[in-house]
């Protein structure tokens, strides 16, 4: 609401809580009780006081004007309290602004990512920055700038306040937004301890510019930190999306599972679009559209299945490396325009398989390797490569994905020592008893042996499987799947765990003897089977259901290893990870372009940050050719900025009112309140009506 005075000066009426404007309807509350108490006056005719009738007339008009009168002192008393309530201010502009007196500007703008938000054709962070060019052009001598991008992760410190015109408007013209999230009570924070220290003019502005999205900014830190900026400097914030709701549709994070029967993809998304459908959703593979799916008005959750046969996997030099470039793209409806989240998804499809025996025991590994790779290296993802305990290196464990241990007369400590990191790092370990078995060397092998062995049990005949798998084994397969029924085993040990519930038996015999046991060890998983794998110990190795129970379970057990390294990152995640003794350092690129980002090294720990490269990321280690990638992600915008929910601020923060001016009108308003005025008139009326109500008769 604008006013013009006769001197040409600008006025306008503004209400800091305008939505209690909606409560001027009670003015006629009182009007409305008036009306429900009246009641009907019988007249009763006395033909002897007709003198009397007539003063009573005369005295019943001044009655009803005193009525009439109260009456509206009532509705004006309540009228004045609503709009007090509402807290108005009177807006006039200030002189001086191109005059000669000193002021230090201190100008906040917003670089976050939703300013990028168009509207218009313009986007906030264009209409930002001509505004501002205007603002600096338009002001005389004596005013002095400092221009202060605030975003998470950058530091709001005035580095020195210029009057040079021509080095501002080139500082502005350099900025962009970024792709970080945004915290005004953070930046208006460093903003107050940076004045603290300075010794700006005695008149001093805080101009800040920002759309009013992003996370955290509700509460009494904004308003402390407001509270402590206006003891030394004038307060103004622009909106710049004029009250406008920002719909978007967005990832907030990406889990993905890649394997030999395909890709499962799940979205977690931001979808601010309540009312109405924000467009269909379209999943690019290697820059192939293989699926789309629509997206309901609040739906927040998308998943995709592919098959094998769907997914388009890159396949580099031997050993074959799997990566996918994965892009997300949404409808042009939601923010911003070209919106897709791009990330890569990497998998080496083979398994790299260590089988350890004891030297001159190879053919205790015949069935074992024939399972594992029936095809020799042609159309099976398991790679087995036989050692004997006299030839491994150290190096062969690291490098290896899968161990088993066939039939070994000892745990050697060494090699236990070495097992027991790869598997805690989640590298899953088989180990298979055969003739050759030290018992009690074995029952000393903690931690990656959790089980005491009673010893051999001999039988005539075979004895078959009991036909009630273990839940684990029954949720992987299901009975049908395994065709056990006809296998008998001979011999076996007589095992039980050493503590009470540390392993799961996955199969029993038909006496209720474990065969088949698994144990946890840090993130990896340790399997004992009770046999030997041969057929003078048993029938199993010469079954159909030899070769589908081992790929399972290693499958399995590699896929729930490496479950924590797919796709599950957002952002602003900061990635910790130890570095390898041989002093090969990480380093993470772009799938685009191969720039590298930050590192930085703590001792033995190296930190990756995404913040400053938006796109598709994958983690290498080594230098080439040994680069051997890690699934890992980054989104293009973060999930914190990308809540579209515009921030209600608190409107009253103890201290002093938050007035947020609307639009990009950068003239110095004086606010003048009128809610003390208000309560005056209110007090007013109501000692008049006070003083109304004594004097009736």
């Amino acid at each position: 609401m604008s006013f013009t005075s006769r001197g040409g000066e600008m006025g306008a009426l503004g209400f800091i809580n305008p939505l209690l404007l909606w409560l001027l309807p009670l003015v006629f509350l009182p009007l409305v009780i008036h009306l429900l108490q009246r009641r009907k006056v019988e007249e009763v005719f006395f033909p002897n006081l007709e003198l009397v009738v007539l003063v009573r007339k005369e005295l019943r008009r001044s009655i009803t004007l005193q009525h009439l009168l109260i009456l509206a002192l009532k509705m004006l008393l309540v009228a004045a309290i609503v709009l007090a309530a509402t807290r108005p201010v009177w807006r006039h502009e200030a002189k001086g602004e191109e005059d000669g007196s000193e002021t230090d500007h201190f100008l906040l703008l917003d670089v976050s990512a939703s300013m990028g938000y168009r509207r218009d054709g313009r986007t906030h962070f264009e209409r930002a920055v001509e505004a501002l060019q205007e603002l600096i052009s338009r002001t005389g001598p004596g005013h002095r700038f400092s221009l202060l991008p605030f975003a998470r992760g950058l530091l709001v410190a005035p580095n020195g306040l210029r009057e040079e015109r021509y080095t501002l408007q080139r500082e502005l013209q350099q900025l962009v937004p970024t792709q970080r999230s945004s915290d005004l009570g953070l930046a208006l924070e460093q903003l107050g301890t940076a004045l603290d220290r300075l010794e700006p003019a005695a008149r001093c502005e805080v101009l800040v510019l920002t759309d009013f999205t992003g996370p955290g900014w509700t509460g009494p830190r904004l308003g402390a930190a407001l509270d402590r900026l206006r003891r030394r400097a004038e307060v103004r914030l622009i909106d710049l999306s004029d009250g406008e709701a920002l719909h978007n549709v967005t990832v907030r994070e990406v889990r993905s599972r890649l394997d030999h029967t395909g890709l499962t993809l799940d979205l977690d998304l931001v979808n601010t679009f309540d009312d109405e459908d924000p467009g269909p959703v379209e999943l690019w593979l290697n820059g192939r559209q293989v699926a789309a799916a629509s997206l309901g008005p609040g739906q927040e959750r998308l998943s995709y299945a592919l098959s094998e046969q769907a997914v388009p996997v890159d396949q580099g030099p031997p050993p074959a490396l799997g990566r996918i470039a994965a892009e997300v793209r949404f409808s042009d409806q939601a923010f911003p325009a070209d919106n897709r989240h791009a990330f890569t998804i990497v998998r080496d499809p083979f398994l790299q398989v260590l089988i350890l025996c004891d030297p001159g025991q190879h053919e205790a590994t015949f069935y074992l390797e024939r399972a594992l790779n029936p095809e020799k290296n042609f159309g099976s993802l398991l790679l087995p490569n036989i050692v004997t305990t006299e030839q491994y290196e150290p190096a062969d464990l690291r490098d290896a994905d899968v161990y088993f241990l066939v039939g070994l007369r000892r745990l050697d400590p060494e090699l236990t020592s070495l097992l027991t990191a790869e598997v805690e790092a989640g590298k899953p370990l088989f180990l298979t008893l055969g003739p050759q078995v030290e018992v009690d060397a074995y029952n000393l092998g903690l931690p990656i042996f959790p089980w005491h062995i009673l010893g051999l049990v001999e039988r005539d005949a075979p004895l078959p499987l009991s036909d009630k798998l273990g839940p684990e084994v029954d949720r992987r397969f299901g009975f049908e799947g395994l065709h056990l029924a006809a296998v008998g085993f001979r011999r076996y040990y007589s095992v039980t765990p050493l503590v009470e519930h540390a392993s799961e038996v996955l199969l029993s015999l038909d006496n209720g003897a474990p065969l088949l046991l698994e144990a946890t060890l840090g993130r990896g998983k340790v399997f004992l089977f009770c046999s030997a794998l041969d057929d003078t110990w048993s029938s199993f190795p010469i079954k159909g259901s030899f070769l589908p129970l081992w790929h399972e379970l290693v499958k399995g057990s590699v896929d729930a290893a490496t479950a924590e390294a797919t796709l599950s990152r957002t952002f602003d995640d900061e990635l910790r990870l130890p570095l390898d003794g041989d002093g090969k350092s990480p380093s993470l690129r772009a799938l685009e372009g191969g720039r590298d980002v930050r590192m930085q090294r703590e001792g033995e720990t190296a930190m990756l940050g995404f913040g400053e490269l938006p796109g598709g990321h994958y983690l290498l280690l080594g230098p080439p050719p040994e680069e051997k990638p890690i699934n890992l992600l980054a989104l293009n915008y973060s999930p914190g900025e990308v809540e579209l929910h515009r921030q209600v601020l608190e409107q009253d923060t103890g201290k002093s009112a938050l007035a947020v001016q609307s639009g990009l009108d950068f003239s110095k308003n004086r606010e003048q309140p009128l809610w003390p005025l208000l309560l005056l008139l209110a007090l007013f009326f109501l000692v008049a009506e006070h003083l109304l109500v004594l004097r009736l008769p």
